[in-house]
C-alpha cells in the first residue's frame, strides 16, 4: 500500500474529496487515526510510533510531520479532518449545510462563531474557506423571491390568470406600467483598483435629476404600427397622472373599443379617488382592465421595455441628457422586439397555466 507522500495525490482527487476515509480505505484512515491521536494526546516520538504500531519509520515520521504543523492545510482539509470521528465530521458539514441553508446571509467569520459555539473550536476561516472551495461554493449576489408571490391566495388567482390569458387575442392586449428611471444609479458599475482604497471616476454626463415614465404597448403584424407609446414626467407617478394616460391613449387611438389593459395592482391603478371616474370611461369604450398576479413581472410585457432601456442607458454613456436618452431609446424598440416579448409571455401563459 502506497505511505506519506504518495497518497497526497490521491487525496486530492476532486472526485474523493468530502469525506477522508471515502477516498483513503476505512483501514488506512484506523492506521492514521491512531498514529493522530497518540501524536497529538500523548506527544509520542517516532521511535515510540513504530514500536507501537509496528510501522515504518517513513510512514510514522511523515504522519507525524503532518499532526505536529498545524499550518498544513490543503483542499484536503489537512490534520484537523484526522481529529474527527466519523461521526463528527458528519455532524461538522451538517451545521454548515444547515446554516447556509436557514441563514444564507452568514459571512464567513458567522461561520466561524457558529461553529465555535458548537464545539468545534479549531475551525479557521482559511480551512471553511478551503471547504467551501473544494464544495465550490461561494459567495455570490442573491437571487431574491417574495414570499407572498407564493402564498395559497396569489397562486390560486396566478392561474386563473393564466387560463384566461391563454384564450385572449393578443393584439386586444394593452400593457400598462410604470417605471422610475435615476442615471446616477444607471451609471454605477464596478472598477478594478487596490484593496482598501476609494477608487473615483470621472464622468461627464450629466446627472438630471429622477425621471419617470409610463408605457402601454402594443402588439401587431403590421411593423408599421407604433410598438410602444411613452409618457416622461419629472413628478411622481401617482393615480391622477395614470388616469390622464389613459385618457391620451384613447385620444390617440393606440387603445379603442374593446382592448384589455393588463395592469400590476400598484395603488395608482386602485385608488379610490380615481376609481368612479376610470370605470365611467372604460364602461363607455368597452374597456376592460386584467390585473397581473401581484410580484410576477414575468407576465408584464412592459417591464421588458423599462429593462431594454435600462440596459441601453447604462452600457452607451454619452453627453446626452436622461431625457433625451428616454427618447431616443424608446424610439430604439421596434414590433419585431415587441412581438418576441408578447411571445416570451405566450410561452409562459402556455408553460403554466396547467401547474
Amino acid at each position: 500500500m502506497a505511505r506519506g507522500p504518495v497518497m497526497r495525490g490521491r487525496e486530492r482527487a476532486p472526485t474523493r474529496r468530502f469525506f477522508v476515509d471515502s477516498y483513503l480505505g476505512k483501514k488506512h484512515y484506523e492506521r492514521v487515526s491512531k498514529i493522530a491521536k497518540a501524536v497529538i494526546q500523548d506527544g509520542m516520538s517516532v521511535t515510540q510510533l513504530i514500536r507501537e504500531f509496528k510501522e515504518t519509520k517513513g510512514f510514522c515520521k511523515y504522519w507525524r510531520n503532518v499532526f505536529l504543523r498545524h499550518e498544513h492545510l490543503g483542499r484536503w482539509g489537512g490534520p484537523r479532518l484526522y481529529k474527527y470521528t466519523v461521526a463528527e465530521r458528519i455532524t461538522l458539514y451538517t451545521l454548515i449545510r444547515a446554516r447556509a441553508f436557514w441563514q444564507p446571509r452568514t459571512k464567513l467569520g458567522g461561520f466561524v462563531s457558529f461553529l465555535h459555539s458548537r464545539g468545534f473550536a479549531d475551525v479557521t476561516p482559511s480551512w471553511l474557506t478551503r471547504l467551501f472551495q473544494s464544495w465550490h461554493w461561494s459567495f455570490k449576489a442573491p437571487q431574491h423571491q417574495m414570499l407572498y408571490k407564493y402564498s395559497i391566495e396569489n397562486m390560486a388567482y396566478y392561474i386563473r390568470f393564466l387560463v384566461e390569458m391563454y384564450h385572449i387575442p393578443w393584439h386586444i392586449l394593452k400593457y400598462i406600467d410604470e417605471s422610475s428611471f435615476n442615471m446616477k444609479e444607471l451609471l454605477e458599475d464596478l472598477v478594478i483598483g487596490p484593496t482598501n482604497v476609494p477608487q473615483v471616476v470621472i464622468n461627464s454626463a450629466p446627472i438630471d435629476g429622477v425621471l419617470n415614465t409610463t408605457v402601454c404597448t402594443t402588439y401587431s403584424a403590421d411593423d408599421t404600427v407604433t410598438p410602444i407609446h411613452l409618457v416622461i414626467r419629472k413628478d411622481t407617478n401617482d393615480a391622477a397622472s395614470f388616469l390622464e394616460f389613459i385618457v391620451l391613449l384613447i385620444r390617440a387611438r393606440a387603445v379603442v373599443y374593446g382592448d384589455i389593459l393588463v395592469l400590476d395592482s400598484a395603488k395608482v391603478h386602485t385608488a379610490q379617488y380615481i376609481e368612479e371616474d376610470l370605470v365611467n370611461l372604460l364602461y363607455i369604450f368597452n374597456i376592460r382592465i386584467l390585473f397581473t398576479p401581484k410580484y410576477s413581472p414575468e407576465v408584464m410585457v412592459a417591464e421588458h421595455a423599462h429593462n431594454f432601456v435600462k440596459g441601453r442607458i447604462s452600457s452607451n454613456r454619452n453627453h446626452r441628457s436622461l431625457h433625451e436618452c428616454l427618447v431616443a431609446f424608446h424610439d430604439e424598440i421596434t414590433m419585431e422586439m415587441m412581438r418576441s416579448w408578447y411571445d416570451h409571455v405566450q410561452s409562459i401563459v402556455d408553460r403554466r397555466r396547467f401547474i
